[in-house]
Parts: structure tokens; C-alpha cells; sequence
């Protein structure tokens, strides 16, 4: 009886020293989580301060939209930090002026893309009407006119003038090249506009750096 009193107190205490432990475990399983959370949320907000800095010192090569982005996410984060928060603020507002600059200088480059488009599709016909104008001029002064408007529109007075003689496929022959200037003097002179535009070629500006003449038989 009295031993089986005995096995009875042990078992008792091992069961107390098992919860014991095992609750000791537990608070120790806790405190680890804590502080790894803790560990966790610094080293984010590290990042945070480091990627914000970067952004605002011009250290990153992320796109305007990567930027963008990356403010977001770190304003999403809600840190709840002064300095992040400033830093968050001083970010959207150094971008929001970076869009903007970007979105004129878009609609600048279109703008001027458009101007360009239009003067290519009206320079074809406007040629045609220079040539015509100066080889049928009355007086030498109205074609010299003329000519200083037609060479207005090239990137210089010496672009060159390819004409073809022939062309069969992708064989080309040309006669003896000039520049547009000589070309506008021979109309003037000669009075001999029998040759057709058949290819311009442009610079950035839009403007004439090459034209290539058909002959017409």
C-alpha cells in the first residue's frame, strides 16, 4: 500500500515538472517569435528607409513607374514611423514633379512628331509645285525667289539629288548625282522639269537631307 502511495506521489510530481516544463517551453517558443517578429519589422523598416533614401538621393536605376511602385508598397506597409513618414512624403512629391516632366516632355515629342508627320506628307506635293514654278518663272528674280523657298525646306543648300535613269526591281541606275541647289538652278535654266519625286529622305527636324528624282522618258 504504502508503495503504491509512492508511485502514485511520483507520478504526481513528474506530471507537475512535465507542465512546468512544458509551459517553460512554450514562453520560451513566444519570446523567440517576438523577437524574431521584432528582428523582422526592423530590418523592414531598414529597407524602407534605405529604398526611400535611394529614391531621393537619384541612387537607384528603377524606372519612374518601378519608383512609383515601391513608394506604394511602402506606404501600404503603414509603419506608423515619423521619419518614414516624412520620407514617404518628400518621395511622392520629388516623383509626382518627375511624371509631370515626363508627361510634357511626352506630349512635346508628340506634338512635334505631329508637326513633322504633316510637313513629310506635304512636302511631296510642294516640290512638285517648286519645280513647276521655278522652271515656269518669267523673270530670273521670281525663280531665285523660288529656289531660296524650296531650299528652305532642306537640311542645307548641298543635299545631294540622286536621279534614276531606270529601275528594274531591286537594280537601280542613277545619272550623275548633284545637290539641290545646282538641281533648282538647272530648272531655272533649262526650263526642263521632267523629273518626278520618288523618295525624300528626313532628318530629326523634318527637314530634307536627300531626295531621289525619277525620269520621266
Amino acid at each position: 500500500m504504502k508503495m503504491l502511495k509512492l508511485v502514485n506521489r511520483s507520478m504526481i510530481v513528474l506530471l507537475v515538472l512535465s507542465l512546468a516544463m512544458g509551459m517553460t517551453a512554450c514562453k520560451s517558443q513566444k519570446k523567440l517569435a517576438k523577437e524574431k517578429a521584432a528582428a523582422e519589422y526592423a530590418a523592414s523598416l531598414d529597407k524602407a528607409k534605405k529604398d526611400l533614401l535611394d529614391i531621393l538621393n537619384e541612387n537607384t536605376s528603377m524606372s519612374l513607374s518601378d519608383k512609383e511602385a515601391l513608394v506604394r508598397d511602402i506606404k501600404s506597409k503603414n509603419y506608423n514611423d515619423p521619419e518614414i513618414n516624412d520620407l514617404i512624403a518628400q518621395a511622392e512629391e520629388k516623383l509626382a514633379k518627375e511624371r509631370s516632366d515626363l508627361n510634357k516632355k511626352e506630349m512635346e515629342a508628340k506634338k512635334q512628331a505631329e508637326e513633322v508627320s504633316q510637313r513629310k506628307e506635304m512636302t511631296t506635293a510642294t516640290l512638285a509645285d517648286y519645280f513647276s514654278s521655278i522652271s515656269g518663272s518669267a523673270t530670273t528674280s521670281e525663280a531665285n525667289m523660288f529656289i531660296n523657298e524650296a531650299l528652305a525646306l532642306f537640311a542645307s543648300p548641298e543635299a545631294p539629288v540622286l536621279i534614276i535613269i531606270s529601275k528594274s526591281g531591286s537594280i537601280v541606275d542613277y545619272d550623275r548625282p548633284t545637290t539641290i541647289k545646282n538641281y533648282l538652278n538647272y530648272l531655272k535654266d533649262t526650263k526642263n522639269n521632267i523629273n518626278r519625286v520618288d523618295k525624300i529622305t528626313y532628318d530629326d527636324r523634318g527637314k530634307l537631307t536627300e531626295l531621289e528624282l525619277f525620269k520621266m522618258k
